[in-house]
């Protein structure tokens, strides 16, 4: 099943530049579906991809992408979801025993699937950005403008919840190594990642898409915790005060 799961995962990928088709649905809702779209390209309208996420598939246990847009003249974002199986992944789905031990292998690759995918969307360019969130107990979503490098400008916004975030150590302000992927992403409100750094922000992140919100903490004596919203991004990003 190893086998299997990494000749399918190759092939996930593959196949995202044209998926059989796709399923819209609102972030902030896991259950409704607002339409579905047969043939149509993954990458299509990518000024408005915010971030890439993958998800299980239920009936053929395969990893496989979606991602999250904005929408148009509306708050808010959407996913969109890659749907249909192969015949031959439902078939190797059905001779799984325990399909939660299965599952737990499988989440295990999704840094790795996520990379894959980061590349494709990126043309291998792969920017993080950290964008601090001021005053986060205030605050229950937060709103986005992504400035596309065609010039139009899209608004996105999502829940925010400070209990969800990630901690994050980094080195006091005397001694910080500027060269660690965070540091740099905090100091410079963005940098470039190379592939190990790309794979280690995704497994440190510990979810399921290329972006998150993380609880910044300093070795230093006094300083108190910040939080930032850090994304990889192949545009730029800009808080809505």
């Amino acid at each position: 099943m190893e086998e299997v799961y990494r000749a399918t995962a190759q092939e996930l990928v593959r196949r995202a530049f044209n998926p059989p088709n796709i399923v819209n649905q609102p972030a902030n809702n896991n259950t409704s579906i607002q339409g579905q779209q047969p043939y149509y390209s993954f990458w299509s309208e990518i000024e408005n991809i915010f971030g890439l996420g993958a998800y299980i598939c239920s009936n053929c246990l395969a990893l496989k992408p979606f991602k999250i847009c904005s929408q148009e003249n509306e708050k808010g974002s959407k996913r969109e979801f890659v749907v249909g199986c192969d015949p031959m992944w439902l078939n190797n789905a059905k001779g799984i025993d325990n399909i939660e031990a299965y599952r737990t292998r499988v989440r295990y690759h999704i840094p790795s699937f996520l990379s894959r995918l980061v590349n494709i969307w990126t043309n291998n360019r792969k920017v993080l950005a950290a964008i601090q969130i001021p005053n986060p107990s205030s605050h229950s979503s937060i709103e986005l403008i992504l400035n596309g490098q065609t010039g139009i400008k899209k608004s996105i916004s999502f829940p925010y919840e400070e209990d969800k975030c990630k901690d994050l150590m980094i080195q006091s302000t005397a001694n910080r190594d500027y060269t660690h992927w965070a540091t740099r992403a905090i100091r410079h409100k963005q940098t470039c990642l190379d592939d190990s750094e790309l794979s280690d922000f995704l497994i440190k992140l510990g979810n399921d898409t290329t972006f998150g919100f993380v609880k910044i903490k300093t070795e230093e004596a006094g300083t108190s915790a910040q939080i930032y919203l850090m994304a990889i991004t192949r545009n730029s990003i800009d808080l809505v005060a």
